[in-house]
């Protein structure tokens, strides 16, 4: 009874993260920035918890259980990149506030490691010097779940750490086309499984943050000055 407690609240708790980043809730842009904040930073104290129940559900042999909250967590997490990628501003570019990219930029680090193996997690472990029991790496999840696999949840976290990084590092430089982003998703294989929305949106928004870092590295190699801009397939707007 207590796990079909715990996995009721944690499908209310995703379900809730995932509404608050509907668009269209509020006319005002405020608010509805402030809710959509509310709703990342909900979705990423629920993540972890939510794959360590699912992953208690395939080790109870629950596949049934599993999967009625891993669709929710897999929504959830669509919902937080989506938000951040295909919101359209005036000019056609990614349009998210200040606040609302810095509560997604630690969404997709909570998302890279607990979609990571534990090597990777004890080198993030050491350099915040400490231990935390409710981590959660892709080695807890147990194999023979036909959907719920480890190779999915690596994808996602391959993709998701790419985004991460072009993000921090370039991310207050230059917006990535949102319609860029969405005919690479229409032009990208997409099969039925939960994680591949995710995937589609992630990795067209990785492959242009490396093409823009290519393009960069190429241009300073060339001696070419690092103002200066560089043509790229991808087309951005420098802030």
């Amino acid at each position: 009874k207590r796990m079909t407690k715990e996995g009721e609240i944690l499908r209310y708790w995703t379900t809730a993260a995932n509404a608050c980043m509907v668009p269209g809730a509020f006319t005002n842009e405020t608010s509805e920035g402030a809710v959509a904040s509310r709703g990342v930073i909900a979705a990423s104290a629920a993540l972890r918890p939510s794959l360590r129940h699912i992953s208690q559900k395939i080790q109870d042999a629950d596949d049934r259980g599993a999967n009625k909250l891993y669709g929710p967590v897999m929504r959830m997490i669509e919902a937080v990149v989506k938000k951040l990628f295909l919101t359209p501003d005036n000019d056609g570019t990614s349009g998210v506030e200040a606040g609302f990219r810095s509560a997604c930029i630690k969404f997709l680090e909570i998302v890279t490691l607990s979609c990571s193996s534990k090597a990777e997690l004890a080198a993030d472990r050491s350099r915040r010097k400490g231990t935390n029991t409710d981590d959660f790496s892709i080695e807890d999840l147990p194999p023979g779940h036909p959907v719920i696999t480890r190779e999915a949840l690596e994808s996602i976290a391959d993709y998701a750490f790419t985004t991460l990084r072009g993000l921090v590092q370039i991310g207050g430089q230059v917006k990535i086309d949102v319609n860029m982003l969405s005919e690479s998703m229409l032009s990208s294989d997409i099969d039925n499984l939960p994680s591949s929305a995710i995937v589609s949106i992630l990795k067209p928004a990785a492959l242009a943050y490396l093409e823009i870092e290519d393009s960069v590295q190429g241009a300073i190699k060339d001696g070419n000055d690092e103002s200066e801009e560089v043509s790229l397939e991808f087309k951005i707007d420098r802030a």
